[in-house]
């Protein structure tokens, strides 16, 4: 085959040899009149004319005619020739598709249908994270709101979380707008991470000039839509005055080790590959770039893009069966190897009961889970005769349709030692109403009853921004969540205690804990079920009946055989606290009578929000409790030799 020595004059008024066939080469100038080698197998249909001036973003397809996989294999492949262009990783990810998301479409055609009044402001706030580039084009140019059917007509809005959406954030203002509030640079201008950017052919083909700034690899570049404030509504759609934290995964960072190390949100969801790589196709003379970022853009959300994948073409979306596979694997991935760790240990028996913990430490950079509340992790703990496989103790058992079967009906409480079956710890966030009682519906969001999630590690009370990411409930008087051994907050980690009663039981026994994650849990679209006449809730339903939703299993371990024939010549460590607490309800007069042989050092009563209630009078067989604690009440118990017992009331 020919070759020929090709002069490549560039554009800095320097030189390159390249040698290439006359088969595979053609010299093409470019908008400078610079002369750039192109190959000929390069798949011209991507080439488009510059992007119209009216057009605020360019479209994604003006940007895979470069950064698309490279059938010459020159660019955009990793050190083993394998695809990791920008297009082939974004395009099946949750952002790529925000705005075909049908959960999120159901999600906002309930909280519209409830509040019609207040339509345009919530379809306006919803758009601006998932479909910005359509909201924006249309805020931008005069539009006061930007609503669903206004999405359904435009395509730039249909892109999703597009390129533009991101590299067209300015870097003023970062991380001070917040609740999807985002600084858009409209001088056609594309922020990057890599210095003295090759500029001609995005110029030329698309429009828009390439900078460099550090801002894009900075985590405030994803601030405003990870730190959702919403104003709170109350049942009849008026504004309660107050505002309710959706979700506060930027937050969360900042208030861990992450943020002081320099770990930002991109080291994570958009790896950076060890070997350099040439961005661009077509231009064979490009330099490799060390410090590339995949765009795989992924987080935890398996079941959802499962059902993507699977209805693709009902939603509309083009991504391939290999990409969304490619996607899911990542997504699995990162929930599997870099979310939590766990353990679990036998720390001995005390007369007829055995005690284990399940030690759970999180590795994310934000609280686990994190996001949009319908998510939730939770355990489940099984003891097992290794003889005969019978089950001796099984807590966090879920059914057929994915839920909880021991759940408490208002809530699960944060549980710091589980001795039954019906308790079961789960890690989430409970939003409640005005009036204190649990809601799906975002925009009545009031207060919290219960966030236990696991905190990131240095995660601190005292920190600058812990108001919008709070630990509330019975977390707060949990001395193992958040601290280490040595009382020291900050662990990112948690330990449950089991204590489970064998009774006469001989034999061998093994303990495994398990580690659950749900991306939507029963509790949050079973009422949105309620009011499936409407036709995209419909829409969702229909989807979310047919898919498998089994919990993804996170991280798991279980103990070695152990040997309880000897359990009754173990000193007694331990023994369960045995208190009897009556009347409950409590009366009006909030008088609890208290009957136990125990000597009781302390004895406390907190609400589910972990307030401490005051008590007015306490002798050895009774407490008063003020007249204005109503509801549900915890009351907690110390012994003199520092056992601690709680037991739910209501008054």
């Amino acid at each position: 085959m020919l070759k020929y020595i090709v002069l490549s004059i560039l554009l800095i008024g320097g030189f390159s040899l390249s040698f290439i066939s006359d088969e595979d080469a053609l010299l093409s100038p470019d908008a400078s009149g610079a002369l750039c080698i192109r190959l000929e197998h390069m798949d011209e249909s991507l080439i488009q004319p510059p992007v119209d001036s009216n057009l605020i973003f360019p479209p994604s397809s003006a940007c895979f005619g470069c950064h698309s996989f490279d059938p010459n294999g020159l660019a955009m492949v990793n050190a083993n020739g394998e695809d990791v262009s920008f297009q082939t990783d974004w395009e099946a990810t949750m952002m790529a598709n925000s705005a075909k998301d049908p959960y999120w479409k159901a999600k906002v055609a309930h909280e519209t249908y409830l509040h019609p009044e207040h339509k345009d402001n919530i379809e306006t706030t919803c758009t601006s994270c998932h479909a910005p580039m359509g909201h924006y084009t249309a805020i931008l140019r005069g539009a006061t709101h930007y609503g669903m059917e206004d999405l359904m007509q435009d395509t730039i809005g249909q892109m999703g979380v597009s390129c533009g959406a991101c590299h067209m954030i300015a870097e003023e203002g970062l991380a001070s707008l917040l609740g999807g509030q985002l600084n858009i640079d409209t001088n056609r201008v594309v922020y990057g991470p890599f210095e003295m950017p090759f500029a001609a052919p995005m110029q030329s083909f698309v429009g828009f000039e390439p900078l460099y700034s550090e801002h894009v690899s900075n985590s405030a570049l994803c601030a405003s839509c990870h730190t959702l404030i919403i104003e709170s509504l109350d049942a009849e759609g008026e504004l309660t005055g107050h505002y309710y934290f959706e979700q506060t995964t930027y937050h969360e960072w900042l208030n861990s080790s992450y943020n002081l190390s320099g770990q930002s949100c991109q080291s994570c969801h958009l790896p950076e590959l060890e070997e350099p790589v040439v961005v661009s196709a077509n231009y064979i003379f490009l330099d490799p770039r060390a410090g590339y970022s995949q765009h795989t853009l992924v987080g935890g959300n398996v079941h959802m893009l499962e059902m993507m994948k699977a209805y693709k073409d009902t939603l509309g979306i083009t991504a391939s069966d290999e990409n969304y596979d490619k996607t899911i694997s990542s997504t699995l991935e990162l929930l599997q190897q870099k979310s939590v760790d766990l353990a679990v240990e036998y720390t001995g028996n005390a007369e007829d009961t055995l005690e284990f913990e399940v030690i759970i430490e999180n590795k994310a950079g934000h609280k686990f889970p994190s996001g949009f509340p319908s998510r939730r992790a939770f355990v489940e703990f099984v003891l097992t005769d290794t003889q005969t496989g019978d089950t001796l103790f099984h807590s966090g058992a879920f059914n057929e349709d994915y839920e909880l079967t021991q759940y408490d009906p208002s809530f699960e409480p944060h549980h710091q030692a589980i001795s039954s079956e019906e308790q079961v710890q789960v890690y989430e966030v409970v939003p409640a109403d005005i009036n204190g009682v649990f809601t799906t519906i975002l925009e009545r969001g009031y207060q919290t009853l219960k966030d236990n999630r696991l905190p990131p590690l240095g995660f601190q009370v005292q920190h600058n921004v812990y108001d919008t990411v709070a630990i509330f409930g019975m977390a707060n008087l949990d001395t193992d969540f958040n601290f280490d051994e040595n009382g020291v907050e900050g662990s990112g980690s948690d330990v449950v205690k089991y204590r489970i009663k064998v009774g006469t039981y001989l034999g061998n026994v093994q303990a495994s804990a398990k580690m659950h994650y749900q991306s939507v849990s029963p509790r949050w679209v079973n009422p949105l079920f309620e009011d499936d006449e409407i036709p995209a809730i419909q829409h969702f339903k229909s989807m979310y009946d047919a898919s498998d939703l089994t919990p993804i299993l996170v991280a798991s371990m279980e103990t070695d055989t152990l040997s309880i024939d000897v359990i009754n010549r173990v000193k007694n460590v331990s023994k369960s606290i045995e208190i009897v607490v009556y009347p409950n309800p409590v009366g009006a007069d909030g008088r609890i009578y208290i009957s136990t042989e125990e000597k009781l050092k302390h004895i406390w009563v907190y609400n589910p929000l972990g307030q401490m209630i005051p008590i007015l009078n306490q002798t050895d067989s009774y407490i008063d409790l003020p007249t204005f604690a109503d509801g549900l009440l915890f009351i907690g118990f110390e012994t003199e030799d520092g056992r601690t017992g709680t037991q739910k009331i209501f008054k």
